[in-house]
């Protein structure tokens, strides 16, 4: 008798082929949903210390074809005058300003404000 809950490499295969948008303006990249898929939510995938929104690209595209109602938004983080890299917020020294963690969260929540009216419209 076979188990149709298993899950099998015919189930791991791509189901859709999402489209994907680069705002070089924003520094930011979104995948999916795929075609002919309800926008029903959305995820944010932030990237670590020196990297940027291109690392998760592969990872994101991988999800992206399997949750083809999912929108991933990949942001690349301010680059930090303090740590010469882009980073979410500055770490490493006492009196230092978090003006990176400042504008990060500003950035970020205007992220989730649109995504909030773009999910499920």
């Amino acid at each position: 008798m076979a188990n149709h809950n298993q899950i099998t490499h015919e189930t791991l295969l791509a189901v859709c082929k999402p489209i994907h948008f680069v705002d070089k303006p924003k520094r930011l990249i979104r995948l999916g949903p795929g075609d002919n898929h309800r926008h029903t939510a959305s995820v944010f995938l932030l990237h670590g210390f020196g990297d940027n929104a291109a690392g998760w690209f592969e990872p994101a595209m991988w999800w992206a074809e399997r949750l083809p109602h999912v929108r991933f938004i990949l942001p690349t983080a301010p680059v930090s005058v303090t740590m010469g890299t882009t980073s979410w917020f500055d770490f490493g020294g006492s009196g230092v300003v978090e003006t990176t963690l400042a504008e990060s969260l500003k950035n970020l929540t205007a992220m989730l404000s649109d995504e909030e009216s773009a999910v499920d419209s």
